[in-house]
């Protein structure tokens, strides 16, 4: 294909311009790689869960109950919509094996004798399955095995309800139910403390106390199913055999983890990625703004021999679209690298069987069309600049520009400084555009960098306000039946017991005029040290006796406010109702809960039990108190508090961590990629008096000065404007980001700001040193000859 005398300008344009046009391509690919990582990313976890539970037949609800004969699963297979269902025997025990020093907690979970589940199938992965005569032979999860490098062959010692075995572990399995495994009461999963054994079906009812019944029901629906009619009729039919409800997917914590996931991928693609094409957007009209004013009387030329405005027209156009070409292959190469680390991460964390980045062609090519509308955006000013401009007025020279009375005044406030900063001031005063749009430029690159700094930080912040605000027990026990508080004394005598609280959080169902949710209320002591109510504000909120405190996100959902009425129904023990006003609606860190005294709770679900107990402990004794956990048949589950915070800050790091780098790098390739085209434009506008100044005698070091001081006056200006617009991105991202089960507050935190401004200024002043070599190598004879 032979090119024109256009095409071969553009690419000496291309080439000329480099720089800055490898600058403008960094950028869009930033914003471009963010978009395919995030995108495909989002297809490929949806696409893998959707084939796991599609494959594996995830229960589209499940009821937990007390206790039924076996006999009833023939009632409920009649219930119009179910199409399979699986009667289960479930419970938890405490477990160790040889070499773990702390109590461990598992779930352990029925398998039918002579079959694979209907319902929540299982994923063999390595060994085989357990025989069916009596031989004390169990799967565990994937996440359990790997974090204590259990193998088949291993053996475990469980005690469940006081009675003790030695299971020998024979496979190694994962299931659609436990793609997040965690431990009950608890909203993170701790894969080292906390695990899921699936057993015969004769040795787990036979150690649960379940023979000839079942206490849990999962159900999957036929494709017309009600969802809401089903689960009302399945509560219905076990309400008289201790039913406490069956919950849907959305309120199975795994797959709640799970769709909030994909959530935030979601919102990752629509969010961050228009803040780098914007920026993107603003370098490309600078230079090709600066291309088409330098090239003026080339406009000129061309149209007076002919060429159509169209077709000059076209050759700018080409030029922007050539940098979003390069763009678009640097960012999907760059998002492609990202979403293969991310998957990686994500099989880690959610337990899917096959889970590989895979962006579809409707990715690329959605990349592809954002760069270009970016590339058009940016380009439409400067192009419609070279088609207006008529030959005669473009070969002829461009007018002064003007000089108004604000500019004059700011002239007489500036004799009293030496040439260089009067030159500086003149400039910035006579250009307010071009200089405007530099400010918003840096701004908005040291805007983004605060909000990537934002993410560890809120993090980081949750965290310690979680585990040393909020939370301040050394150990959390969970007891395997509900106790009456007289047992708080016995825990009291354990080995390094220095203060015990009880907690208490029955399972209720909350209804209000609009709305039913299940959830748990918590019942809080007035004088409680160890778990304390803790607003987003990080201030420590009294139980209130006059009636309930409600996260906010549970307050949305039920549609109530201060004032309004909630009946809330125990789904299990007495089964005791009472209706409360809401009393107070607070923001917290973790969680959608309810919080009530708990002595008023007592009283109004007439039952007075307890489920765990709250430790603080000497830590001197904490062997021995781990050692004597795992004798205590009551017991069923056992949660340290600083393996947990682990656990949380290991999660955050894998997932917040990774995503914070990749802001923090891309925001700093935009910076100096904005810090070097507003030097490089600069420099550019003033070649013909840098080089007068450098003829009439001034060295090298002042001439520069100007070049500098300019550049180094709008990237002060930018400071104010990037540090607030930081200020407010990051607070409306954290609420964008925010979930039912965490909340991301704003922090104000004057090192993280003081970093971004910092690598803002390291950004420009790289920029700077680049460019004052071409001050230079200036080639005085050259730029002097230009034409007037």
């Amino acid at each position: 294909m032979k090119l024109t005398p256009l095409d071969r300008k553009s690419s000496r344009d291309l080439w000329r311009l480099k720089l800055q046009a490898l600058a403008v391509a960094l950028v869009l690919g930033c914003g471009i790689a963010i978009f395919v990582m995030a995108t495909g990313m989002y297809d490929s976890l949806e696409r893998a869960r959707d084939a796991y539970y599609t494959r594996y037949r995830m229960a589209d609800l499940e009821a937990a109950l007390v206790r039924a004969p076996l006999a009833v699963g023939a009632d409920l297979a009649t219930i119009p919509g179910i199409a399979a269902l699986e009667l289960r025997s479930t419970g938890l025990g405490i477990a160790s094996f040889a070499g773990s020093l702390e109590p461990l907690s598992v779930r352990i979970v029925s398998l039918p004798h002579d079959r694979a589940p209907r319902v929540d199938g299982l994923v063999l992965l390595r060994g085989r399955w357990p025989a069916t005569d009596g031989r004390d032979e169990a799967l565990i999860n994937e996440a359990f095995a790997e974090a204590n490098d259990l193998i088949p062959g291993k053996t475990l010692t469980v005690i469940v309800k006081g009675r003790r075995r030695t299971l020998r572990i024979v496979g190694i399995a994962s299931s659609p139910e436990f793609v997040f495994a965690i431990a009950p009461g608890e909203l993170l999963p701790e894969p080292e403390r906390f695990g899921v054994l699936w057993l015969p079906n004769a040795d787990a009812s036979s150690w649960l106390d379940l023979d000839g019944a079942f206490n849990d029901v999962v159900v999957t629906l036929a494709p017309s199913a009600n969802t809401d009619h089903v689960r009302t009729m399945l509560d219905r039919r076990l309400e008289r055999l201790g039913g406490r409800g069956a919950i849907g997917r959305d309120r199975m914590l795994s797959a709640r983890y799970l769709n909030d996931e994909l959530g935030q991928l979601r919102t990752l693609a629509r969010i961050l990625p228009p803040v780098f094409l914007s920026v993107a957007v603003f370098l490309l009209n600078v230079t090709l703004t600066r291309l088409v004013v330098t090239e003026r009387a080339n406009i000129g030329l061309l149209k007076a021999f002919g060429y159509a405005d169209r077709t000059v027209g076209w050759h700018y156009a080409q030029f922007a679209l050539a940098l979003c070409t390069l763009g678009a292959i640097l960012g999907s190469v760059l998002g492609r690298f990202a979403g293969d680390y991310v998957a990686s991460v994500y099989r880690a964390v959610y337990r899917l069987p096959v889970l590989e980045y895979a962006a579809g062609p409707e990715v690329y090519g959605g990349a592809l069309a954002v760069s270009i509308v970016a590339a058009l955006l940016g380009a439409s000013s400067a192009v419609r600049n070279a088609v207006r401009v008529a030959p005669a007025i473009a070969l002829a020279p461009p007018a002064p520009t003007t000089f108004g009375r604000l500019a004059a005044s700011i002239e007489r406030f500036g004799r009293a400084l030496d040439p260089r900063a009067r030159m500086v001031i003149r400039r910035i005063v006579r250009y307010p555009r071009r200089a405007t749009t530099s400010v918003i430029g840096l701004g908005l690159a040291l805007a983004l960098l605060v909000m990537s700094g934002h993410f560890s930080a809120a993090a980081k912040d949750l965290i310690e306000t979680n585990f040393g605000v909020a939370q301040r027990m050394d150990v959390t026990l969970t007891f395997a039946a509900r106790q009456h508080p007289r047992v708080l004394h016995e825990v009291a005598r354990l080995p390094g017991v220095l203060t015990v609280e009880p907690r208490t959080s029955p399972e209720v169902v909350l209804e209000s005029t609009r709305h039913t949710r299940r959830d748990v209320v918590f019942g809080i002591e007035p004088d409680a040290q160890l778990d304390r109510i803790i607003d987003i504000d990080r201030h420590v909120v009294a139980p209130r006796t006059d009636g309930l405190i409600l996260a906010s996100g549970l307050a949305a959902k039920l549609e109530v406010d201060v004032g309004d009425r909630v009946r809330l129904r125990a789904t299990d023990g007495r089964r005791s109702s009472a209706e409360l006003p809401v009393a107070q609606v607070i923001r917290s860190f973790v969680g959608a809960a309810a919080y009530f005294d708990r002595e008023r709770l007592v009283d109004a679900l007439r039952e007075n039990r307890i489920d765990g107990a709250l430790l603080r402990i000497d830590p001197m004794h904490r062997r021995d108190l781990a050692l004597r956990l795992k004798e205590i048949p009551a017991i069923a589950g056992v949660a340290f508090a600083d393996r947990t915070e682990r656990s949380l800050r290991k999660l955050f790091e894998q997932g917040a961590g990774f995503f914070s780098s990749v802001f923090l790098t891309f925001s700093m390739v935009m910076a100096g990629g904005v810090a070097y085209s507003a030097a490089r434009v600069t420099f550019a506008e003033q070649q013909r008096d840098l080089a007068t100044l450098r003829v009439l005698g001034f060295a090298r070091s002042h001439v520069s000065g100007v070049l500098l001081g300019e550049v180094g006056a709008l990237l002060f200006a930018a400071l104010p404007v990037g540090l607030c617009l930081g200020a407010l991105l990051s607070q409306w991202m954290m609420s964008r980001f925010e979930t039912e089960l965490f909340s991301f507050p704003y922090l104000f935190d004057s090192g993280a700001y003081g970093r971004a401004a910092t690598v803002v200024i390291a950004a420009a002043a790289v920029a700077l040193v680049w460019v004052r070599r071409d001050v230079d190598r200036l080639n005085l004879v050259a730029v002097l000859k230009s034409r007037e």
